[in-house]
């Protein structure tokens, strides 16, 4: 994880370190700090680094009616909603898996899980359902009627594992390249969210899943079908809902 001595991640090495406007923790960044397990802090300092402060990140909120916790949920008003779920887990924690479930060896045995991307759909499914419920968050009319105004989506980030660790695996078969990050990923270019993002402010064009279609960057998408003005509308709203759930 970048850190420590020498020019922050987002800086060009050798330059003055620029800091630009950092993204808002509406629930304290010091406090979210606190209660991070050692995977999730990595993701944490580079979302603090790398995200300017248009974007807001609440962790482990409990959303929807189930009040299933994501790791972290990452609002814009522009680029619309996305959830991530972070698992630390080792190359001798990996067991076998498919994409319903893994199996995973710890301290006590071997154990079964849900995959962690079923986790975090379901955890963004509820939010969405709830959203949804919003008159204000939804298309009124047309081909996408009752549907969200703006886009959403959700990915894993395996803190821990680098991709050295998974070659020669079965790895990319259970856990889908473009909504998976390794620890390579969280490196001094910055966080490069599931579209292979190559500079830190190409966070922005993360991959996003637009209402029930499949993963669509968000450059590849029809922008003229945007209504702006109710997105920004609707980001406000979401975030008043996110932040009584805090």
């Amino acid at each position: 994880m970048p850190g420590g001595a020498g020019a922050p991640a987002c800086s060009p090495a050798g330059r003055r370190p620029y800091h630009p406007p950092m993204a808002i923790f509406p629930q304290g960044l010091t406090h979210v700090d606190a209660r991070c397990n050692p995977g999730e802090r990595r993701v944490l300092h580079q979302l603090k680094r790398c995200l300017e402060d248009d974007y807001l990140v609440w962790h482990d909120v409990p959303l929807g009616a189930q009040s299933r916790q994501p790791d972290f949920v990452i609002l814009h008003p522009r680029w619309g909603v996305l959830l991530l779920e972070v698992k630390d887990w080792k190359k001798s924690t990996l067991g076998p898996g498919n994409r319903d479930r893994v199996e995973i060896r710890a301290p006590q045995g071997t154990v079964s899980v849900q995959h962690p991307l079923q986790q975090v759909r379901d955890a963004a499914m509820g939010l969405v359902g709830q959203m949804q419920r919003d008159p204000l968050l939804v298309h009124a009319d047309g081909p996408f009627r009752g549907k969200l105004l703006f886009p959403y989506g959700w990915g894993i980030v395996m803190s821990h594992l680098r991709r050295r660790d998974v070659e020669g695996s079965d790895f990319d078969e259970v856990y889908p390249p473009r909504q998976t990050l390794l620890r390579d990923e969280l490196d001094e270019k910055g966080i490069r969210l599931v579209g292979r993002i190559e500079r830190p402010e190409d966070f922005q064009q993360v991959v996003v899943k637009r209402n029930g279609g499949e993963l669509v960057r968000l450059d590849e998408q029809d922008r003229s079908l945007w209504d702006r003005q109710q997105i920004a509308e609707g980001a406000l709203l979401v975030q008043r809902a996110l932040s009584t759930r805090a």
